[in-house]
């Protein structure tokens, strides 16, 4: 799948060169599948998409689908236009999403609200556009930052990736999710935390 899954981006979030960091991605987007492909959705937002590695990864199950994806950066809106030629790719927030209430029967968020600096606004804002599920996920701490130190980076801040003000453990995500969604789903795929929820 991985393989799959190359794609042009100068700043790829999901693609590693090492093979222990690939096969973690690996994981991670089997995960996602796992969770997405039973729901057989019509209509599906990826929030945050970045360069499109993960609906990329869906792409033969979602074939069907009406598939939007917005991103805060033009450059990975860019990016993802190019990967994903048969998704509607739009630069916006997660704050201020531009679209009605209950507008897709799906909406992912990846590797984000770690970024945010408001990230209960965010979730209510992923939820108010949902219709039926959402998927989340976010670096699972402090497994994430233990990993950076393994491996040499990032020593100065104790393993913390530059940009990351958020910090969940998987128990901590799960009540943050939970305040919001009905959460479903649960997985630990390392180094991150994954929930499906459903909209109450």
């Amino acid at each position: 799948m991985l393989d799959r899954c190359r794609i042009a981006s100068k700043h790829a979030k999901y693609q590693a060169v090492n093979p222990v960091s690939s096969r973690l991605v690996l994981g991670f987007l089997r995960t996602v599948e796992r969770f997405v492909v039973p729901l057989g959705v019509g209509s599906v937002l990826d929030v945050g998409c970045g360069e499109g590695v993960v609906l990329k990864s869906l792409e033969k199950h979602l074939q069907r689908s009406t598939c939007v994806a917005i991103d805060l950066d033009p450059v990975e809106a860019a990016d993802a236009a190019r990967n994903l030629p048969g998704c509607h790719i739009q630069v916006s927030s997660a704050y201020e999403l531009p679209f009605r209430g209950a507008s897709f029967e799906l909406v992912m968020c990846c590797e984000v609200l770690e970024h945010v600096d408001d990230p209960e606004r965010a979730l209510k804002e992923l939820t108010r556009v949902a219709s039926k599920h959402v998927l989340l996920s976010v670096p699972r701490e402090p497994l994430w930052r233990a990993l950076n130190v393994v491996r040499g980076a990032y020593l100065r801040d104790w393993g913390n990736t530059p940009g990351h003000i958020n910090h969940w453990t998987a128990a901590s995500f799960e009540r943050f999710v939970g305040s919001e969604l009905e959460v479903l789903k649960r997985a630990a795929p390392p180094p991150w935390t994954v929930l499906l929820g459903r909209k109450r």
